[in-house]
């Protein structure tokens, strides 16, 4: 079985899953350490109506901006992982799940796995490969199969 690119995709999200997970936490530290530096109601009006902003802007709103952005990756990060956190309940129940498991979360290579497997290491990739293309179908759709 080909893979393709939202099979690339799925493997780079699979590969850097805890250093998303990671990045949520420093995000919401950051956001609390920027909320901490404070800002007026002046800087908070101004934001909300932008029509009366003056061009010239001060360091309150860049701060409010820093937050907001802040704000917005982390959610996309939260979001994205709990749809792939999803999507992976539902393989689970393959029998050659650890395959993904092993490989993503713990790191370990095609030999590693079909040792632990006590599997050839061209079983252990073709269903490796046949998990990545269901993930990328699960994750992306119709997409997926283009």
């Amino acid at each position: 079985m080909k893979r393709n690119k939202h099979c690339c995709d799925i493997e780079r999200i699979l590969a850097s899953y805890e250093c998303l997970r990671q990045k949520i936490e420093l995000d919401k530290k950051d956001i609390e350490d920027l909320k901490k530096e404070g800002r007026n109601e002046e800087t908070k009006h101004r934001l909300i109506n932008p029509d009366e902003w003056n061009p010239d802007i001060d360091d309150n709103i860049r701060q409010l901006q820093k937050i907001r952005n802040r704000e917005r990756s982390m959610i996309r990060t939260k979001n994205m992982l709990n749809r792939l956190d999803g999507i992976l309940d539902i393989i689970r129940k393959d029998e050659y799940y650890p395959v993904i498991h092993l490989s993503y979360f713990e790191s370990k290579t095609l030999t590693e796995i079909s040792m632990e497997c006590e599997l050839s290491v061209r079983t252990i990739a073709r269903h490796k490969t046949r998990l990545l293309n269901e993930l990328a179908i699960l994750f992306y759709g119709a997409d997926a199969l283009e």
